[in-house]
């Protein structure tokens, strides 16, 4: 019981990084060329799906595409906040001598609730089409990815039970 726990302790913390790390990225790549691409966020979806198949058991496989998933939107907002984060402090985060990258990591240490709230009514009042269909697309890549893999390592772990079994 001890060892399963700890296999899902290390699944939830690898989806956890594996987010935060693709939507660190995104804001990175966003705000150094100026564009935000949905792109990343299919990214996101699919990296925290095949994170999950990773750690695919056979007994708990709702389980692990259902974080899989939900995580997928943390990593959304982390690339979202930081681009929100550029944008809305651009008179106090541009200085010659910080590069984009050190930009964006002080954009994701300075969240405060204020910062949360200015963050939430902003993407309240200015969030379109694009932008849900973006993070559909992301939460359809990991749950598919997730359960596609899965479905794979099942049909592997049968054929490998008949050949011990012969």
């Amino acid at each position: 019981m001890l060892q399963l726990f700890n296999h899902q302790i290390r699944f939830v913390l690898a989806v956890i990084f594996v987010v935060c790390f693709g939507g660190f990225i995104w804001g990175w790549v966003a705000i150094s060329t100026y564009i935000q691409t949905g792109f990343f966020a299919i990214a996101i979806g699919f990296l925290s799906g095949f994170v999950a198949s990773l750690y695919f058991e056979r007994q708990n496989a709702w389980l692990y595409s259902t974080v899989a998933t939900s995580f997928s939107f943390i990593g959304i907002f982390i690339g979202k906040y930081i681009i929100f984060a550029y944008y809305e402090q651009d008179v106090l985060f541009v200085q010659p001598e910080f590069s984009k990258f050190n930009l964006s990591i002080k954009a994701l240490a300075g969240i405060n609730f204020t910062k949360l709230a200015a963050y939430f009514q902003y993407t309240i009042k200015n969030y379109n089409f694009l932008d849900f269909f973006w993070s559909l697309l992301a939460i359809v890549t990991a749950f598919v990815n997730s359960r596609r893999v899965s479905k794979y390592k099942k049909a592997l772990y049968r054929f490998k039970q008949r050949l011990r079994g012969r």
